[in-house]
């Protein structure tokens, strides 16, 4: 699990990704749109496709690492992962 206090503080764990899993509602044909409503940054958007239900897209240069899409999520589809960092 990632630790957002450590990350913020310099700590020792440092954010590779933040992925949406195949859990996400999208994809199996049910539009929720939770992690998007709760994105304060906007970094959530959704891809529309006119044959498809839409999926959320993360963009990273805009997220601030909150995690609140994370808590919101009904099928914990939204997972952040993060590794320990070298310390020099």
């Amino acid at each position: 699990m990632w630790d957002r206090r450590a990350f913020l503080t310099g700590g020792m764990r440092r954010l590779q990704g933040l992925f949406v899993n195949s859990n996400c509602l999208g994809n199996q044909k049910i539009v929720c749109r939770s992690c998007g409503d709760a994105c304060e940054a906007r970094a959530i958007r959704f891809k529309h496709d006119i044959s498809a239900t839409p999926l959320p897209v993360i963009d990273l240069d805009k997220c601030n690492y909150c995690a609140a899409c994370i808590s919101v999520c009904p099928t914990n589809a939204i997972t952040m992962t993060a590794s320990m960092r070298n310390k020099s």
